[in-house]
C-alpha cells in the first residue's frame, strides 16, 4: 500500500490546540517514545504491517532507509514529561474512527502511553464525522489512516505546507515549507529523496504527525479464482478475472 496510519496532533486549529500535547513538542515526543510500534502491529494485525515513522512506505523510492522507528523508551518519555514541567497525567482525548480495528489500536495506544503518564481518552466516531471535526479543529489527537499516493509529495506537501488543504493541525515550519517546494521543484528521485531527508529531522522533532505502520493491501480469494492483479492503492480491478468451475 501507498499510505500510512498516523495520528495527527492538533498544534494551531482553534482552543482545542490549547493543550500539553499541542503545544510542546516535548509532550508529544514523550508520547511516541511510551509507543511500541512493532509490538502494537503484532498485537492487532497480527505482525502483518510495517511499523514506520515515514508517510511513504518502505517499498517507495522515497523512502529514507536512515529514518527508522525508535524503540519503545519508557525513561525517556518520563524524563521528556518531566522537562516539560507539565501535570501528570497528561490529559489527551484521542478521536478515533469507529472501526474494530482501529479501536483496538487506539485501546493499545491507550495503555502504553498510560505508563509514560498520559492518561488517554477514547472519543469513538463514525468516520465522515470524525473527518468533519478534524476540518473544524474539534479534536486533540486523531487517528487518521491515509490512502496514499504514489508520489510522495501527495503524502506530504498537502500537510505539512503552511496553509495546505489538509493541513488541519495548522503545522507551519518554514524550513520545511521550503525543502518541500525543492522537492516539488525536481523530478530526480534521487535528488528528492536527499532533500526528504533533510526534513525528517525537522518533523521527526516537531511530531505534527506520528506515524505509526504502513499498510499491507491483502486479499483474499478462492483457489477458483484466477487472473487477479493487486494494485498499490488497493483498489480491486476485476478486469481479466476467471472462475474455474
Amino acid at each position: 500500500e501507498i499510505g500510512y496510519q498516523g495520528i495527527t496532533i492538533n498544534l494551531g486549529n482553534g482552543p482545542r490546540a490549547q493543550k500539553p500535547l499541542g503545544q510542546d513538542s516535548r509532550v508529544r515526543r514523550a508520547f511516541e517514545a511510551a509507543l511500541d510500534r512493532q509490538a502494537m502491529v503484532d498485537v492487532v494485525y497480527a505482525g502483518l504491517f510495517t511499523p514506520s515513522v515515514q508517510a511513504v512506505p518502505q517499498t517507495s523510492p522515497f523512502y529514507v532507509p536512515d529514518v527508522k522507528p525508535p524503540g519503545r523508551d519508557l525513561a525517556k518519555a518520563k524524563a521528556l514529561l518531566k522537562e516539560a514541567g507539565v501535570t501528570l497525567p497528561v490529559q489527551v482525548t484521542l478521536t478515533v474512527p469507529n472501526n474494530p480495528d482501529i479501536r483496538q489500536m487506539a485501546e493499545v495506544i491507550q495503555a502504553m502511553t498510560g505508563e509514560a503518564g498520559f492518561d488517554v481518552k477514547l472519543n469513538v466516531m463514525e468516520f465522515a464525522s470524525s473527518l468533519d471535526a478534524e476540518t473544524r479543529g474539534d479534536f486533540e489527537a486523531y487517528m487518521l489512516q491515509w490512502s496514499g499516493r504514489v508520489d510522495a509529495d501527495g503524502n506530504m506537501t498537502q500537510f505539512f505546507r503552511t496553509g495546505a488543504s489538509n493541513n488541519h493541525q495548522k503545522y507551519s515550519n518554514p524550513a520545511v515549507d521550503a525543502l518541500l517546494d525543492r522537492a516539488r521543484a525536481t523530478s530526480e528521485v534521487a535528488e528528492r529523496r536527499s532533500i526528504y531527508a533533510q526534513m525528517w529531522p525537522l518533523l521527526r522533532q516537531d511530531l505534527p504527525i506520528i506515524y505509526l505502520y504502513s499498510q499491507k493491501n491483502l486479499a483474499g480469494m478462492s483457489t477458483r479464482v484466477g487472473g487477479f492483479r493487486p494494485v498499490p492503492d488497493g483498489m480491486i480491478r476485476l478486469q481479466g478475472l476467471t472462475l474455474a468451475p
